[in-house]
């Protein structure tokens, strides 16, 4: 088994049950009101005016950002590798249009949405430059591409080695890890890499953005935001989010 495969297998075994939307719906730095305040800013500022827009969330696991996206397009749709959350969410959401497929594989037409969204998604795929390959492809001409929540590489190059052997000792902490793959095993998300490769895929207007997560190991980022005010390097910064326009 190649290691994309071996990635794809550990993302089912974590987040393919019940313990898995357990993890998705308690994971404060993204559920938090303030980072949900965010998100929907991102959203509403992206979201065009007139005429039946639509909206792909591109891994939407328990809907997070799916369910904000349906109060701004008229037609909001989530895609997941994982049948077990989207079944969850299905129950508690019927209405919502839900697809099970690979985020490599994408079943739709080129163009055929405005907006594509890729929240926590790309460091759980091991070549994820064929995602951002097949979200370029059904981006319509003047939609948006919308990225967020990937830990900054340049932040990360220095933590992931201690939480790699925080993370050692267990076998399910091993497949988090495994999992998770470009958080702590693989090459990173290098933020200026995948602008540059938006670039190449027709995107124009790429905003990128170095921020923190709003909840999670407060004082640590709170020490963080204190040191990016005296000396604003790129490795302050725990996340970044892109958006960019084709």
């Amino acid at each position: 088994m190649n290691i994309a495969e071996q990635v794809k297998t550990a993302n089912k075994a974590v987040y393919d049950n019940a313990e898995g939307v357990t993890l998705l719906c308690q994971d404060i730095s993204i559920t938090h009101p303030a980072e949900q305040q965010r998100i929907r800013r991102v959203i509403a500022s992206i979201s065009p005016g007139g005429g039946e827009k639509k909206f792909l969330d591109l891994g939407t696991g328990y809907g997070n950002v799916l369910r904000i996206a349906k109060g701004y397009f008229e037609y909001s749709l989530g895609c997941d590798l994982n049948f077990y959350p989207l079944a969850a969410l299905k129950k508690e959401h019927p209405s919502l249009p839900l697809v099970c497929c690979e985020a490599e594989k994408l079943a739709f037409k080129d163009g055929a949405f405005d907006c594509i969204c890729i929240f926590s998604v790309l460091h759980h795929i091991a070549d994820y430059g064929k995602v951002l390959g097949e979200a370029a492809r059904v981006t319509k001409r003047g939609g948006y591409l919308y990225i967020d929540h990937e830990n900054n590489y340049y932040f990360s190059r220095y933590a992931r080695g201690f939480l790699r052997f925080l993370m050692s000792f267990s076998a399910r902490d091993r497949e988090i890890m495994l999992a998770n793959f470009h958080a702590f095993m693989g090459k990173g998300m290098n933020p200026e890499l995948i602008r540059q490769e938006l670039a190449g895929l027709g995107f124009s207007e790429i905003k990128l953005e170095y921020r923190f997560t709003s909840r999670s190991y407060a004082f640590v980022v709170f020490l963080l935001k204190l040191i990016s005010k005296i000396y604003p390097f790129k490795s302050c910064y725990t996340h970044f989010s892109i958006v960019a326009k084709k």
